[in-house]
């Protein structure tokens, strides 16, 4: 089926199980797309693209169940925590420069980056933690689907019931998910503060360049911290949410003890 040989409904005959409607066309390997379809991928989810439950869904799949995706929480957990972090430093560099006197001095912006990584490292671990369990619950859930599909298969072929392995789980106490845990947050805060600090650096130093007054540069900090909270806390959500999942699932992966490996299906260039 990967290779377009079969079609989803021929797969489906082997295993002894009924075809579905939209089963008979072979699908392109890689993008899994339908053949014959004009564009390989679906639309992109938009804000405003909800049903009344608020779970997202695709313009053209509203009637269609199994293609509903539920919302993410992880996502706006770790979106929400990194606004607020931007806000309490914008506060907290406001509130030094309000206590300078006279002529605006530039040590007056000053962007405390081990404090911040502190905080950040404090405040993103556990939305980190639960978007791995969240991807760990993925994983275990695609393998007993897994499971299913390979008995029935089995059964068919040699006619009688086969055991399988009954369930699996996912240990979060593991010292290996834990020491992936502990290093990940660190260096996400490490590699996140730092880099916001020069860019504020550089955004203050901009401004004292072009003389600006003490009222324009404060404008200029309150500014830089929304554009922050606007695009960058989004960006973040949407990286490190999908990368923390995609660990949870392997991690449940290897201590099921079932699966043996894995094989990427699309060209990384």
């Amino acid at each position: 089926m990967r290779t377009g040989v079969m079609s989803i409904n021929q797969v489906r005959q082997q295993i002894g199980e009924e075809p579905v409607d939209w089963g008979d066309s072979p699908w392109f390997p890689l993008t899994m797309a339908p053949a014959g379809t004009s564009s390989p991928l679906p639309p992109a989810v938009d804000e405003e693209d909800e049903d009344e439950e608020g779970k997202h869904v695709h313009t053209d799949l509203k009637d269609r169940p199994e293609f509903v995706r539920p919302p993410r929480p992880e996502f706006r957990i770790m979106q929400t925590t990194m606004q607020k972090i931007y806000r309490e430093m914008s506060t907290d560099i406001i509130q030094q420069v309000r206590a300078g006197q006279g002529a605006p001095e530039q040590s007056w912006f000053h962007f405390d980056t081990n404090r911040w990584e502190k905080v950040t490292k404090r405040k993103m671990g556990s939305p980190i933690k639960k978007a791995l369990v969240s991807g760990a619950a993925h994983g275990i859930a695609r393998l007993r689907q897994e499971r299913s599909v390979a008995a029935h298969a089995m059964a068919k072929l040699v006619e009688k019931d086969v055991l399988m392995k009954q369930d699996f789980g996912f240990n979060i106490g593991n010292p290996e998910v834990q020491r992936w845990l502990r290093g990940y947050v660190a260096h996400f805060s490490s590699v996140t503060t730092k880099r916001l600090g020069l860019r504020f650096s550089k955004t203050i130093a901009d401004g004292f360049r072009e003389g600006e007054t003490l009222r324009e540069l404060t404008a200029r900090t309150e500014t830089f911290f929304k554009n922050m909270e606007r695009t960058k806390a989004l960006q973040i959500a949407r990286t490190e949410s999908s990368r923390a999942v995609h660990h949870g699932m392997e991690f449940a992966w290897k201590q099921s003890e079932v699966v043996l490996g894995k094989e990427w299906l699309c060209n990384p260039g």
